[in-house]
């Protein structure tokens, strides 16, 4: 098992690659052989290509921290906290 954290921006464009891919030709995609099946991927993909547009990529590690913190109280401060009532 391969921890991949949120910021891998890579794979998280690749796997919205594939989702269109299979969105858009393979689910409705009736292929006769093995070799159309790859002439229309090529197609598609220069297709999608000429249209593409930049993708913003943004991550902000100390608010994601902040809301595993939230999420995950440490050992100490629940502690604290009970310490207090």
């Amino acid at each position: 098992m391969t921890y991949t954290p949120k910021h891998a921006s890579w794979l998280n464009m690749i796997e919205q690659w594939f989702g269109v891919l299979t969105r858009r030709l393979l689910r409705r995609g009736d292929f006769a052989s093995r070799d159309e099946l790859e002439a229309k991927i090529i197609a598609f993909t220069i297709r999608h290509n000429k249209n593409a547009r930049p993708y913003k990529w943004s991550y902000d590690a100390d608010a994601d921290h902040a809301r595993y913190l939230e999420r995950h109280p440490q050992p100490e401060a629940v502690s604290a906290l009970t310490e207090a009532a």
